[in-house]
């Protein structure tokens, strides 16, 4: 069992390396041109000694060394890049550039007091702070990132606000804002902003209950507001085109108990022509869903059913629910640009087949993370995907 780790630092690069033979560990340190240290322990038992290189692992990570390996000589499945988010947050906030070249990633201070927003290199590891909340009287939480068409902004959600950041001057511009309980009844923990394929559309959500679609020059394409004291929207996707738009509503009695909506049955997904502002179709779910996301096709709907089971699908065009891609623990999915492979966050990252046929299943290489994986992100081309969660574990195999 081998880990490589690194990790650069203004002052030079500092490498760690640990090989684990048997009851054997060995470890291998060098700072900048420095002498190396090498130092090597036998244990007891075959137990004590893996439980011993994880920790090692575990520690160097938590100092900001980074696993790293050249994504042109990888194998397919390999990890390219495996990091421990800073200040000791998840890795759930973040997104891979079209390119697969940098994560913009967002991470919360102590207690919610306080977020950055780093760039992070996939090929160097190397990280750059572009924006940081100051900590103050109120909580701040992430909730989204999404990488703008350009390259040269980010859409982030932080609590009921939705802002565009310029990675380089690093000014922010406020796109949509609410407070939960007061000028909507938005939950910014369960909707969230979202965009299409192109990176072009972004829907956010704004005060007096309205959900907007904005473009890439921030105009308002569409906008509805429907206002009901027992129910709520829970989950927005846009289609990959950008030209559809799935809603998720449904009563508070289904989803808290609250005795005040026990009258009220709402539980339905809404399809909505984005460029007609139109209703194309209401889906009449049987229970209560947590995501819903359009499939590449845009002719079936995803969804999680109850807290993580699925994903399963459901067919927009006559309405009829499908049969469960898989009912395991499900967190997130995200399909691949060629819509061949799924790609499921569950208790760790797996991938099935989205089409019938008879390829082999690609499997996610070592080192494997026992983390409920919150969000999967594939770059534009599918040639790696990035997947986090929350233990703070941040990674990106070559697919």
């Amino acid at each position: 069992m081998r880990s490589h780790l690194t990790l650069h630092a203004e002052s030079g690069t500092k490498q760690w390396r640990a090989q684990l033979d048997g009851r054997v560990l060995s470890q291998w340190a060098q700072s900048g041109s420095a002498k190396p240290r090498e130092t090597s322990k036998t244990f007891d038992s075959d137990s004590d000694a893996v439980d011993a290189f994880g920790k090692a692992v575990r520690r160097k990570m938590s100092e900001g060394f980074a696993l790293l390996r050249d994504v042109r000589a990888a194998n397919p499945g390999d990890v390219v890049l495996d990091l421990q988010a800073p200040n000791a947050s998840g890795a759930d906030v973040f997104d891979l550039s079209p390119d697969g070249r940098t994560i913009a990633l967002g991470t919360m201070r102590k207690g919610a007091y306080g977020a950055q927003i780093h760039l992070v290199d996939v090929a160097t590891a190397r990280a750059r702070l572009v924006h940081e909340e100051p900590t103050g009287p109120r909580q701040t939480f992430l909730h989204a990132i999404r990488w703008h068409a350009s390259g040269a902004s980010l859409i982030f959600a932080m609590n009921g606000d939705t802002r565009r950041l310029d990675v380089d001057s690093a000014e922010t511009r406020l796109l949509a804002s609410y407070d939960e309980f007061r000028s909507s009844r938005f939950n910014p923990f369960c909707i969230r902003p979202s965009c299409d394929a192109s990176r072009t559309r972004f829907v956010v959500f704004d005060s007096a209950d309205r959900i907007r679609v904005i473009g890439s020059h921030d105009e308002q394409i569409f906008e509805i507001s429907r206002t009901s004291p027992t129910s709520e929207y829970r989950s927005a996707s846009l289609s990959p085109s950008g030209t559809k738009l799935a809603l998720y509503r449904c009563s508070r009695f289904l989803v808290f108990g609250h005795l005040d909506a026990r009258e009220d049955p709402t539980n339905e997904i809404e399809i909505w022509d984005v460029d007609a502002g139109s209703l194309l179709c209401s889906l009449q779910a049987t229970q209560k869903l947590r995501e819903v996301a359009f499939d590449p096709t845009e002719t079936k709907i995803l969804y999680v059913v109850g807290s993580v089971r699925g994903p399963s699908e459901w067919t927009i065009d006559g309405g009829s629910e499908l049969a469960a891609l898989r009912s395991n623990t499900c967190f997130a999915w995200s399909h691949s640009p060629d819509g061949e492979t799924l790609a499921i966050g569950g208790r760790g990252l797996e991938f099935v087949r989205a089409k019938p046929g008879d390829g082999p299943t690609p499997q996610p290489g070592e080192p494997r993370v026992r983390q409920r994986v919150q969000r999967i992100v594939y770059s534009a081309d599918g040639a790696v995907v990035a997947s986090g969660g929350d233990q703070g574990r941040l990674q990106v195999h070559r697919v």
